[in-house]
Formats: C-alpha cells, sequence, structure tokens
C-alpha cells in the first residue's frame, strides 16, 4: 500500500514540476517577444528548459506507441532538414513542447498558460507605460496601434486571444448566471485589442468565440452534424488560402481588392510563390518585417499565415504531419462530443490564415492537446 501510495506521489510531484517548467518556457517565450533588454538570453534559457522538459517527460512518463511514433517521425525530418536542408527550430521545439505536455492534465495546461501568459503580459505592459522599456507606436490609415511592450501590437493581441480561447473551454461547465459577465469580459477583450493594438482579426475572432459558447444548448445531434460542417469548410477554406494568390488572378479587380482586405497579404504572398516553391524539407526565407522597430522598413516581406510559413518554411513533410495529426484531433473530438473544443480549434484555424501563431509553441497554448489520449481531456472537460 505504501508503495503505491509512494509511486502515486511522485508520480504528482513530477507532473507538477513539468506543468512550473512549462510555465517558466511561457515566461521566457513572452519575454523573448517583448522590448526587453537581453532577449537573446531568454530565447536560450527558453531553449534549455524545453529540452529540461523534455528529458523528464521520455525519463518519467508514460507515453503511448502513436505517440511516441509521432514523435520519431517529427524529430527525423527536423534531423534530416538539419543535415541536407535547413532547419528552423522552432518546429523542434514544437514538436518537443507538444510531445512533453501530452501526459498532463490539459485543464491545468490551460489554466497555468492562462496565468503565465497574462502575469508575463502586465510585468511587459508595465514596464512600457511606466517608460522603463518602450512601447512602440505603429500606425493604420490614421489610426494608433500600440504594442504595449511587446515587439509588434498583433502579439499582445495574439496572447491575449489564446487567453480568451483557452479561458472558454475552462469555464464552459459555469452556471448559465454568470454567462453574462464572461460574454462581457470577451467583449471588452475584443474592443481592447481592436482600439489600443489595433487589431482587427483578433478582436473578430474573439467575438466568434462568443458564439462557440451557445453550441452548449444546442442538440448533440446537432453539433455533430454541425461540427462536421464547419471543420470540412474552414478547413478547406484555410487551405485553398495557401493558394490564393494563384487561384486568383492577379490583374483582376478582385485580387486588388482582397489584397487590399488583407492589408497586402495577397501580394507578400505571389511575391513568396514567384521566388520559392514547397521542398519536403525545411528551407530558409529571408524575411524582414516591422517588429521591435518603428522606422520605416525597406523591402517589407514577412509570411503571417501559419499554413503558407509552415508549408514553405517548414516544409512538405512536416505540413502533412501537423496537417493530419490537427484532423485527427477534430475527428476524435466530435466522436467524443466534444463539440466546443472543435469549435474553438476551428477559431483558431481561421486566425492562422492571417497570423503566424497557430505554429508559435508559446502563444497556441493549445498544441499539446493535439496529441493527448481522449480519456485525458474527457476526464477534465466531460463534466
Amino acid at each position: 500500500m505504501n508503495i503505491i501510495q509512494n509511486k502515486n506521489e511522485i508520480k504528482i510531484h513530477t507532473i507538477n514540476a513539468m506543468l512550473a517548467l512549462y510555465c517558466a518556457i511561457i515566461f521566457f517565450g513572452v519575454l523573448s517577444v517583448s522590448m526587453m533588454p537581453f532577449i537573446s538570453m531568454f530565447g536560450r534559457v527558453r531553449d534549455f528548459l524545453i529540452i529540461l522538459l523534455f528529458l523528464i517527460s521520455i525519463t518519467t512518463q508514460k507515453h503511448s506507441l502513436l505517440q511516441w511514433i509521432w514523435l520519431g517521425i517529427g524529430i527525423s525530418i527536423c534531423i534530416f532538414s538539419f543535415l541536407f536542408a535547413y532547419s528552423d527550430r522552432t518546429f523542434l521545439l514544437m514538436i518537443i513542447i507538444m510531445f512533453s505536455m501530452s501526459t498532463v492534465s490539459p485543464e491545468k495546461l490551460l489554466k497555468f498558460s492562462i496565468l503565465m501568459i497574462l502575469i508575463s503580459l502586465f510585468i511587459i505592459c508595465l514596464l512600457a507605460l511606466l517608460g522603463i522599456i518602450p512601447n512602440l507606436i505603429f500606425y493604420r490609415n490614421g489610426a494608433i496601434r500600440y504594442s504595449l511592450g511587446t515587439m509588434y501590437p498583433l502579439t499582445f493581441a495574439g496572447f491575449i486571444f489564446y487567453c480568451c480561447a483557452a479561458g472558454i473551454i475552462l469555464i464552459s461547465n459555469s452556471s448559465s448566471s454568470k454567462n453574462w459577465i464572461i460574454n462581457l469580459i470577451l467583449i471588452l477583450a475584443s474592443v481592447f485589442v481592436y482600439k489600443v493594438n489595433g487589431a482587427r482579426n483578433d478582436a473578430f475572432n474573439i467575438l466568434i468565440l462568443i458564439l462557440c459558447r451557445f453550441s452548449k444548448f444546442l442538440p448533440d445531434k446537432i453539433n455533430k452534424i454541425l461540427t462536421k460542417i464547419s471543420s470540412i469548410i474552414v478547413c478547406s477554406i484555410a487551405f485553398l488560402t495557401i493558394f490564393i494568390s494563384n487561384i486568383i488572378p492577379y490583374t483582376s479587380n478582385l485580387y486588388g481588392k482582397m489584397n487590399d482586405l488583407f492589408s497586402g497579404r495577397l501580394q507578400l504572398q505571389y511575391t513568396l510563390f514567384s521566388m520559392y516553391t514547397p521542398k519536403l524539407l525545411e528551407q530558409n526565407i529571408s524575411q524582414n518585417g516591422l517588429g521591435r522597430a518603428t522606422t520605416t522598413v525597406m523591402n517589407y516581406f514577412y509570411i503571417d499565415s501559419s499554413y503558407v510559413r509552415l508549408l514553405f518554411i517548414g516544409g512538405i513533410l512536416l505540413f502533412l504531419l501537423f496537417g493530419v495529426t490537427f484532423l485527427l484531433f477534430l475527428l476524435r473530438m466530435i466522436n467524443c462530443n466534444m463539440y466546443l473544443i472543435v469549435y474553438i480549434a476551428l477559431v483558431i484555424v481561421i486566425s492562422g490564415i492571417t497570423e503566424d501563431a497557430v505554429i508559435n509553441p508559446i502563444m497556441n497554448i493549445f498544441l499539446p492537446l493535439l496529441l493527448m489520449k481522449n480519456d485525458l481531456i474527457l476526464k477534465d472537460f466531460k463534466k
């Protein structure tokens, strides 16, 4: 009896240690995309902690055969890319985090992630408002956009969006009397990122999250049909947007209007396709973005879309690995009647069309859920 109790205590302590490490990873990860000095040091600390988390996971946690196979495929692709092409460590770190945290309680994972992100943002924002670190100001069509201590206004807004998405899942079983309070908080968050950060897409996506909350009032049969249809439509649209600059004629009026609507992103993707082609393995694509400076950027070129980045920089093999993993996750959640998670995941897919946060392992705190077993997710959220 004592032996079993000791084993359980060791297991609990190990999970708590992994959660603490993960919180530290998020903290240093947020600092690494801020205007704080020594950001390169924060990045190195973050990477070291990720490796430490991985070592603890593979030596103490019981992973399934499928999880080990997935890890083997992912790391193999990264190794081959490093040996024969180019390797962006972001993808390797994303694979390691997803695998390492796949045995942890998803409720605790999301709860501590939100807490650590908000604490980190509060510290950065406070330092920026006190003038200790720069609060970058950008302008778009006369509107002022504040970065609040982060490297770019959309960075701050992106963290807020993912906190809202995770928060909705955590409070999904709250009493109906609190619904109006939760909806009010989401509306205020949407207005904040729109007015302060000038983040139109994140503001819109936060409002869509409110609609997702009403899924619990629908019958299971309706939700099952809606999630299946919406999954096909949203994922298809996300995939087609990768090639939208090739689908719409370059000289057409529609192309011009769409390019204006998406802030010149079609033109950037057209340039990308004219200069590069997707490879099996990773490849290096030189980019020149707006982060950490408000001065005019000559020859601006940055890939905003998560899916375009994954295909072109990550390569076809990683694109297929993550794409199949996500589609299987949606199917598993639909079969388990976890409809709210499906709706939230689809909103995240929509956000990835114009933002690179979906493949950011620090910002997208939902990534480890893709590898978690069904019973682990059901235990926390099927109440």
